[in-house]
């Protein structure tokens, strides 16, 4: 059950978290703040349980990594920057937050409207008889990276997308975003 509901303000949350994590170095440096865990958990982008030894973020990634072949070829597409100019050694080319409750089938499809559909035919391929596979699914606990002291259990699925054959050399992309741009590139795999 989350934990995400039930609470009248923002005080009253951050009041609930200093419960279970100290609080006082969130919103400071490259940290989030507790009003951005309470808008995650609000917009459904992740969960908080309580568990018997404090409290636990639950996070639900779709990773959707992209292959093409072309004349004997294999590439592979991958974040080259991100929108904070780092790279990111992710499990997929593209990663999207599922919400909580939402069918998966709805959440590659808003991937795909989101990020997909609007950059990955900059590269000069077609995404026209292209095939999405599902790969892999596996749960990570770890510390969350934006929320110091918070454990985070993410429950990840990888789908894998190849790209119609032999379009040609595929090229550089970006993803331009409200929030920023992220820079995309293609390795010859061996």
């Amino acid at each position: 059950m989350s934990e995400n509901t039930g609470f009248k303000s923002l005080s009253q949350f951050t009041e609930y978290l200093s419960q279970y994590v100290d609080v006082n170095s969130w919103g400071v440096g490259g940290a989030k703040s507790p009003a951005e865990l309470w808008n995650e958990l609000r917009e459904g982008d992740s969960g908080l349980i309580k568990e018997d030894n404090g409290i636990l973020r639950l996070t639900w990634p779709i990773f959707i990594d992209v292959l093409y072949h072309n004349q004997g070829t294999n590439y592979h597409c991958f974040e080259a920057e991100n929108k904070k100019g780092k790279f990111r050694p992710l499990p997929g080319t593209f990663a999207e937050k599922r919400h909580a409750n939402e069918d998966l089938n709805d959440a590659i499809r808003r991937t795909f409207n989101e990020e997909i559909n609007d950059s990955l035919p900059k590269s000069g391929l077609s995404l026209r008889g292209s095939n999405l596979e599902f790969q892999n699914e596996w749960e990570e606990n770890t510390g969350a990276r934006s929320y110091p002291g918070l454990q985070t259990r993410s429950i990840n699925t990888l789908f894998g997308l190849t790209v119609s054959p032999n379009q040609g050399e595929p090229k550089p992309f970006t993803l331009v975003e409200r929030n920023g741009i992220t820079k995309f590139d293609w390795k010859v795999q061996r």
